[in-house]
């Protein structure tokens, strides 16, 4: 994948005060049953649980070394309209081989195959609309194309580096006096 350009990547030079943190963090996800909750809505730095841009990202943050202008330039939001809200609970899941919980709220089971095909039926909900869930999340795609823009818009006197592997790149960022 890296040969074709499909893999990207940003390497993090960091302090020894900024690795203990991230070790914290992780003890601290593993603790709390993190690896047993995936998606939506978990408050990932509490260790509640991620999607996986959003374990990555929660690493930079829980070592406070995170910049809020890559956190931006990342993100994707969207209003979920009430349709498109299965069932689902708040309830989190702490350790491996738990009962499902029933499933409290939300609405009807959501069926994907009229939505992928007819995707001009399918839009998402404007603000506020009744209803409707704001999602804002870390999207892999825009942080593949910001670093495509970042490669694109390096030069000598930028505050990181870049490398190549095939036609894949890699982004270098020293944050070790962070």
């Amino acid at each position: 994948k890296r040969k074709n350009g499909r893999v990207h990547s940003m390497t993090y030079l960091i302090s020894d005060d900024a690795c203990d943190l991230m070790f914290a963090h992780y003890q601290n996800f593993i603790r709390n049953g993190g690896p047993h909750n995936y998606g939506f809505p978990v408050d990932t730095l509490a260790g509640e649980g991620a999607g996986g841009s959003a374990f990555g990202v929660s690493f930079l943050q829980a070592a406070k070394i995170d910049d809020s202008k890559q956190l931006d330039a990342w993100s994707g939001s969207v209003w979920v309209p009430k349709q498109f809200i299965g069932p689902y609970s708040d309830r989190l899941y702490t350790q491996a081989g738990e009962e499902p919980y029933i499933n409290e709220q939300g609405g009807d089971d959501v069926k994907l195959i009229p939505m992928v095909l007819k995707p001009k039926k399918t839009q998402w909900a404007k603000p506020n609309e009744p209803g409707a869930k704001y999602l804002k999340f870390f999207d892999p795609d825009t942080m593949h194309s910001w670093v495509e823009t970042m490669d694109k818009d390096w030069n000598n006197q930028a505050d990181y580096q870049k490398r190549t592997f095939g036609k894949s790149i890699d982004l270098v960022f020293d944050y070790r006096d962070r």
